[in-house]
């Protein structure tokens, strides 16, 4: 019995870590983010490397969010969608934004 319970604890950590949604995890530099996710950067926002992903929020026409009380607005561009990457820091929280590339 033993030998299953850690068998199947081996086999949701492998899966946990081969998986491409990357929320909940951390990335060391923009580039490996950047890799992570694919696309174009459209703007940063107070990022400090090493950061944990906490969201991602999409828009296929663009996109709106807030950032320490600050609006800010990216517009679409056709067949790709726009992406606002929000992570936490040791100094606090910052956002990536993101294009995809037009299919």
């Amino acid at each position: 019995m033993r030998w299953f319970v850690r068998s199947a604890i081996v086999a949701v950590a492998v899966l946990t870590a081969c998986s491409d949604n990357p929320v909940g995890r951390s990335f060391a530099a923009e580039k490996q983010l950047v890799e992570a996710l694919g696309g174009v950067v459209l703007g940063r926002f107070d990022l400090v490397f090493p950061v944990r992903v906490e969201r991602i929020e999409h828009g296929e026409g663009g996109i709106r969010f807030e950032h320490k009380g600050t609006p800010h607005q990216y517009g679409g561009v056709e067949g790709a969608a726009v992406r606002a990457v929000f992570v936490e820091h040791r100094r606090g929280r910052g956002v990536l934004v993101l294009r995809s590339t037009p299919s």
